[in-house]
């Protein structure tokens, strides 16, 4: 959450935004750099930093989330690798339901921005450092969702300084452009947070377009960088998991049973994992990367199963709309299995979960 998002940040950013701030001194990074902050809702101050060549995160509430739509899809436009966190829970947000935050970021997923669920502070964390990396790596903006409530006593351990300067480098290091499209922006190597606004290397960046010519930018967006981001985060994910001897991927579960329960909800994680909850002939399958939705660990995770429930809020599917539910339906075409998509009410129980499955 963003206390959390905060203490990272004075870790490793150079750039720090947040609706409110328990610090406002100005702090030195692990990276011997100062960290400026600033008390805003809006994400100008860090586009700003960012498109200069400075690593930035921001904190935003739900409600920040879609009146800053346009500054992300700003983001994403202009190749700037910043990343927000937010949360489901969030103590300055009087309606706090599920579907109603998971429909803003549904909203959200059109900007073009990738989108990781946390179910721990300690997740959140990792989650954090991991999308830093794919985004520097691939020049697309990313968000970080907590998707857990705040526990007495939760206390999350920070890696060390050393393994998370390993993992992430200095900013303006100079690294090998991972994707053709960027070897012929930048030749075959670049800053690792490119400085836009450069005279050696310039570009022009927020020309206007008419209608027929945004089509064909976000055409060549998704083609020649959207495509090469399941690979970067596969590989962001593998780095980390090296660097610093976690075990943490973008879908987790068992692989023992002939059901499986799927979801990214922090609410049916919190039941089955903390409540002691025996699912004895059902297995269940956490999503932490939510878009683009890996569909290739999916695949190996609901493979040779009689069925697969994806369980998802029953206020956004009541909406028109589902997050992942039609895109698992997709993978499942080919194989004899049988799919359902099912919504839960805020008044789920434990005991009817574990009874439902």
């Amino acid at each position: 959450m963003k206390k959390v998002s905060e203490r990272l940040a004075y870790k490793i950013t150079e750039g720090y935004q947040a609706p409110s701030l328990s610090d406002v001194q100005e702090e030195t990074n692990i990276f011997y750099r100062k960290v400026k902050v600033m008390e805003t809702g809006n994400l100008s101050f860090i586009l700003g930093m960012s498109s200069s060549g400075l690593r930035t995160t921001a904190y935003l509430d739900r409600h920040m989330l879609l009146n800053n739509i346009n500054s992300i899809t700003m983001a994403s436009r202009w190749h700037l690798p910043v990343i927000i966190n937010t949360s489901v829970h969030s103590s300055s947000c009087k309606d706090s339901n599920s579907h109603n935050f998971y429909n803003a970021i549904k909203t959200l997923q059109s900007a073009g921005c990738f989108q990781f669920v946390a179910f721990s502070a300690q997740e959140e964390i990792y989650l954090t450092l991991i999308a830093c990396r794919v985004s520097e790596l691939s020049l697309i903006p990313g968000i970080v969702i907590a998707d857990y409530t705040s526990k007495n006593g939760e206390i999350p351990e920070f890696p060390s300084d050393k393994k998370i300067r390993t993992y992430l480098g200095n900013p303006d290091d100079q690294i090998e452009c991972p994707t053709p499209a960027q070897q012929i922006i930048f030749g075959t190597h670049r800053r690792r947070v490119p400085s836009w606004y450069n005279y050696d290397t310039p570009v022009q960046l927020g020309s206007l377009k008419n209608s027929k010519d945004l089509a064909y930018e976000n055409a060549a967006r998704k083609k020649f960088f959207q495509e090469h981001l399941d690979d970067t985060i596969s590989q962001a994910f593998s780095e980390f998991n090296d660097i610093f001897d976690i075990d943490i991927e973008p879908v987790s579960g068992g692989l023992k049973n002939p059901a499986a329960i799927i979801s990214y909800s922090g609410r049916i994680n919190e039941m089955i994992h903390e409540k002691g909850s025996d699912l004895d002939k059902t297995d269940f399958i956490k999503v932490r990367q939510i878009h683009p939705l890996p569909k290739k660990s999916i695949k190996k995770y609901i493979e040779r199963r009689k069925s697969v429930t994806v369980l998802e809020d029953s206020g956004f599917i009541a909406s028109g709309h589902s997050l992942i539910s039609r895109e698992i339906a997709d993978i499942t075409k080919e194989s004899s299995l049988k799919f359902y998509s099912a919504g839960f009410s805020p008044d789920l129980t434990h005991s009817s979960l574990v009874d439902a499955a």
